[in-house]
């Protein structure tokens, strides 16, 4: 017998699966081998074994005694949707009577094929500025408002096991929109997967996190964890999101919120107009400016001019007050 697999079909990572071989024992389908053994049974010999070469699974089954029956079954799975989203396998009996001892009468039944559809899980969100973060209890924050723009070019990862055992290490980046989608995935493992935002060096984390409850919350569970807020944001991630077959799991966003700057020149007011007037007030290089947290008076940063006068500073949080001097 010969089983041709579909195209993108491996033996599943199973050893020892259970399986019927005429009503006796089980076979041996070691993860990454190449062959899958078949021990003694009343209705298959000794001898009786399965090799696998490419997408053919072939099985001497021995000659069996009359009106036996054989079954052989092998666990497999797909590594990738095939084309149209369906795989066909098909069995062929070899009939020859060297091999099964007799003639094959009828005869003209000896192949089969069959048909399945492949599911495929889905994981999708989008990353955005969150500035409109108001109504009752700050509730607009952390969900994406009409006329908050996506952010392109942004990094997500998904890692985790599937639920065959295999490690899952993906990556894509967002569209224009800030939207983003993981498409074509096994069902996860027990422990989820876990999606991760490379931060942003533009932006910090949104201060309010997004909904875990209720209509606006990610549709396939899991947990959100935050990489800081401000000037000090990292890597924020959703863990333990379970996926089943077939599964298209949504809003797993990312609000964001743009890091203000400060900057300026500093300068002799030489006609006291009050403005920096390039021509007629002179820079002063090398000076020393001092950016101080408002509400504690301590130093956040100092920079010093440079031969214009210019001086900046970076990567402020936008939810603190500062002071110059």
């Amino acid at each position: 017998m010969v089983d041709t697999l579909p195209t993108g079909v491996v033996i599943a990572p199973i050893p020892n699966v259970a399986t019927t071989c005429g009503g006796v024992g089980a076979p041996v389908a070691l993860a990454g081998g190449s062959t899958v053994t078949l021990p003694a049974g009343r209705t298959i010999p000794a001898n009786g074994s399965c090799t696998v070469s490419g997408g053919n699974i072939s099985c001497a089954l021995g000659q069996l005694n009359a009106n036996a029956t054989a079954v052989v079954s092998v666990p497999a799975r797909f590594t990738a949707v095939p084309t149209g989203g369906t795989g066909t396998n098909t069995a062929t009996v070899d009939t020859d009577p060297a091999k099964t001892g007799g003639l094959d009468t009828p005869g003209g039944n000896n192949t089969a094929s069959h048909t399945v559809a492949v599911n495929r899980a889905s994981l999708a969100g989008v990353v955005f500025e969150d500035r409109d973060r108001g109504g009752a209890n700050a509730a607009n924050g952390g969900t994406q408002q009409a006329g908050e723009p996506g952010m392109a070019g942004v990094t997500l990862r998904l890692t985790g096991t599937d639920a065959y055992g295999n490690a899952v290490d993906r990556s894509t980046t967002t569209a224009a929109d800030g939207s983003y989608a993981f498409t074509g995935l096994p069902p996860s493992g027990t422990g989820g997967y876990t999606v991760t935002e490379t931060q942003p060096a533009t932006h910090g984390n949104g201060p309010v996190a997004p909904p875990t409850s209720g209509a606006l919350a990610p549709s396939a569970g899991g947990s959100h964890a935050i990489g800081g807020t401000g000037s000090s944001s990292g890597n924020s991630s959703y863990s333990g999101i379970v996926l089943a077959d077939a599964t298209a799991a949504v809003r797993y966003n990312f609000p964001e919120v743009r890091l203000p700057g400060l900057s300026g020149t500093v300068y002799i007011d030489g006609n006291a107009s009050g403005l920096y007037e390039a021509g007629t007030d002179a820079p002063i290089a090398g000076a020393t400016v001092r950016l101080l947290d408002a509400a504690t008076g301590a130093v956040v940063a100092t920079a010093t001019t440079d031969a214009a006068g210019a001086y900046a500073f970076t990567r402020l949080d936008p939810l603190r007050s500062y002071t110059l001097e």
